[in-house]
């Protein structure tokens, strides 16, 4: 751990808490603050200083927030940004490390309306406790070697039967790979296609831990701006691109669900591209009215559409597994290729989820799910109408575990200021940008209601209605 020696100039008109949060960001960007450092803990600042935890708290989670520090669970707040000879924004060098921030066990902030969060408390611990010993104790498998490349044979079954059922996806055990996440899943696309140095296009604003690997992969990216029905086809038509991205069940982040006419202008365009469509279906499997609409890889008729599911929001994040359905023409090559690296997920998981899947716990789970979840939307809507009222507006409603609250008036800086002092977290859509559309996005939140109770997103939107 660091010491920190502020001058804090309590006559001053600006706030003790802003003045510490503005050193210490600081002394993250001119390097005196490395990654990794431990900073001190809330009481042991707040002792020094001699000022209150909670002046020390609010100051703390605006350095979370932005992505300057995160905070770990029983070991305390440590820098996230580590300082690099560059011109660019400090914001556009955090975008990796802002992807981790979401998902840290952040005891600062009373309510977390980060996107990401689910209930765990309705998941049945006893039922995959059960399926978990089961497999470890197996005779009929090895469950303790390296596994199959492609994942384990039976559980690859159980997923197919499940896409076919819930959306409408005809697909073969043998063109689905297990991987252990949706980023992993988007990384061993891009070695398979070998795309590093060519263009690649998503969704602007998109999902930026799509944007890190296809960065990290020296993909150049054309960044193909929205409408009220999801990516424009326009602008694509103009780019280089053979590759994209998009969410079209629930585009993250604005939440708005791609209607059927677009989605096969999409597909005409990647027949007369001679390209790829990399579908992530995220958050398809909750949605609140009106009819469902299949996944596009159902109605691909060109076998031009890669599917990228994940279990992160309707099972557990924990068992970190995800999947990808790839075309059939490609299943060959891509298994040769997959031939070369060991499965990245557990066998003991896959094998312990595909006994969770065969005995009907799964399908259950996802009934209860939906129905948790659509009382906790109800709840935040009801919320927001009676607390925000005309000060704000709710985007992307009806589907998945967010909504975006665009700001009528006033000022996206002055509004998460205030949330931070008010114990609530929120998420700029802004961090989902590009540079050049910020401004656009500027008055605009995601508010996810996943990970907390009824009580708590009405105890935590009262606070943002103060």
């Amino acid at each position: 751990m660091i010491s920190l020696t502020p001058f804090l100039d309590r006559q001053s008109g600006i706030p003790v808490y802003v003045q510490l949060y503005r050193y210490v960001k600081q002394e993250i960007a001119s390097g005196r603050l490395k990654e990794g450092d431990r900073l001190p803990s809330v009481r042991e600042m707040a002792s020094y200083l001699a000022i209150s935890k909670n002046t020390v708290s609010v100051a703390y989670q605006q350095l979370i927030s932005e992505g300057y520090a995160e905070s770990r669970s029983r070991s305390g707040l440590y820098v996230l940004y580590s300082a690099e000879p560059s011109t660019a924004p400090i914001p556009d060098r955090l975008s990796r490390n802002r992807s981790r921030q979401a998902h840290s066990g952040d005891s600062l902030v009373p309510y977390n309306f980060v996107s990401g969060g689910i209930d765990t408390r309705s998941f049945p611990v006893s039922a995959w406790r059960r399926c978990l010993v089961t497999a470890l104790h197996s005779t009929v498998k090895n469950s303790l070697g390296y596994g199959n490349a492609l994942g384990d044979d039976e559980l690859r079954e159980e997923l197919a039967a499940y896409l076919f059922q819930s959306r409408g996806i005809d697909c073969s055990p043998d063109q689905i790979c297990i991987t252990a996440g949706s980023q992993h899943s988007l990384g061993l696309l891009c070695r398979f296609l070998a795309i590093s140095g060519r263009a690649v296009a998503m969704e602007n604003p998109g999902w930026r831990g799509a944007r890190a690997v296809f960065v990290d992969h020296n993909c150049t990216i054309d960044e193909i701006p929205l409408d009220s029905g999801g990516i424009r086809i326009a602008p694509l038509t103009e780019s280089s691109a053979k590759l994209v991205y998009v969410t079209p069940s629930h585009q993250f982040p604005m939440g708005m669900v791609m209607g059927v006419q677009r989605r096969n202008e999409l597909l005409e365009w990647a027949e007369k591209r001679n390209g790829y469509i990399v579908e992530d279906d995220y958050d398809s499997e909750f949605r609140y009215s009106g009819d469902p609409i299949p996944a596009m890889k159902a109605i691909d008729r060109q076998d031009r559409v890669i599917y990228m599911g994940t279990l992160s929001k309707v099972f557990l994040p924990s068992v970190r597994l995800s999947y990808l359905v790839v075309p059939r023409a490609l299943t060959g090559s891509f298994q040769v290729k997959l031939a070369q690296y060991n499965q990245s997920v557990s066998p003991l998981i896959q094998h312990a989820l595909q006994l969770f899947m065969k005995e009907g716990h799964f399908e259950k789970h996802v009934r209860k799910m939906r129905r948790v979840y659509q009382k906790k939307y109800a709840v935040l809507i009801e919320s927001i109408r009676n607390n925000l009222g005309d000060s704000a507006t709710v985007v992307g409603r009806n589907a998945g575990l967010h909504i975006v609250l665009k700001l009528t008036g006033g000022d996206g800086a002055e509004f998460q200021e205030k949330a931070v002092r008010a114990g609530v977290r929120v998420e700029p859509v802004t961090v989902h940008c590009s540079p050049e559309t910020r401004q656009m996005y500027e008055n605009c939140f995601i508010i996810g209601f996943g990970e907390l109770n009824a009580e708590e997103i009405e105890a935590g939107i009262r606070r943002l209605g103060k």
